[in-house]
């Protein structure tokens, strides 16, 4: 700064004096900014100067953080006061404190996150690691979502490491009184009912199927025998009506008439019996 008036244009003696006291008590010295910085750092008293009316000094924020750098010089301490930037929030599919904080891909998520001075301020991305053998998302997206396929059954969970997930997906058991076919499970012979396939395994039964009209017995798997009068065989099979033959009225025999035995038959004239 320049010396008082009251001194006068002449009065060397007193500007060297003056000039003295400037360089030892920092008064009238002038504010000096850093040649470089970048923000948030840690800068040494030095640094900052004591001018009583400061200019702040603007720069570069870290990289990982948004804004404008602002240093002003806190006279009372001669520290330089930060402010300006401000840290980024970790990006979508990743979870940390900030950017410059440390960012990780949440689970199920492949990739890496780094810190960077140019917009948005940071590189890299958190990638959907794909769903794995046997297993399918009803969006690719997100890896939380993946189900074992039907026929399949197993539990995939997301995990943060190579390959991002944990489990496996399994062929399933066909249920009793059911077998595999051509990657479906269908009922035994004589056995009726549907099983459907889930990514939980099953669901559905198989269970004995009833005889047929005109026979008579436990049940298809047991065995059914055709009824008094009615002549054939009845033998299980897969699938509906699961069994094959029949159990046809037997016709009258000669010298009788009727519409068939079950429904009566009587000796025609001249004959006798029954």
């Amino acid at each position: 700064g320049a010396p008082p008036t009251w001194l006068g244009n002449k009065q060397t003696m007193g500007r060297i004096v003056w000039l003295i006291a400037c360089a030892l008590f920092h008064f009238c010295a002038a504010n000096s900014c850093p040649a470089t910085y970048n923000s948030p750092s840690v800068l040494p008293i030095s640094d900052c100067s004591t001018d009583p009316n400061p200019e702040p000094c603007l720069g570069s924020c870290a990289a990982g953080y948004n804004g404008t750098a602002t240093l002003n010089c806190d006279t009372a301490t001669g520290t330089w006061i930060e402010s300006g930037c401000i840290a980024v929030g970790c990006p979508v599919n990743s979870t940390g404190p900030s950017v410059p904080g440390n960012c990780t891909c949440l689970p199920g998520y492949s990739g890496s996150i780094s810190p960077s001075t140019t917009s948005p301020y940071y590189t890299g991305a958190c990638i959907a690691a794909l769903c794995p053998a046997n297993s399918e998302s009803l969006d690719p997206t997100k890896p939380t979502n993946c189900t074992c396929v039907a026929g399949f059954v197993g539990l995939i969970t997301p995990t943060n490491s190579t390959p991002f997930y944990s489990g496996t997906c399994a062929p399933a058991s066909c249920p009793a009184n059911s077998s595999s076919s051509n990657g479906a499970c269908v009922c035994d012979a004589g056995f009726s009912g549907t099983i459907t396939l889930t990514s939980n395994g099953f669901t559905g039964s198989c269970s004995p199927a009833g005889c047929p009209v005109n026979s008579t017995g436990a049940d298809l798997v047991s065995g059914c025998l055709c009824n008094a009068g009615f002549s054939g065989s009845v033998t299980k099979s897969v699938g509906a009506p699961y069994f094959t033959g029949a159990c046809v009225a037997a016709p009258c025999p000669t010298n009788s008439s009727g519409p068939s035995v079950p429904d009566n038959c009587t000796c025609n004239a001249g004959f006798s019996g029954s």
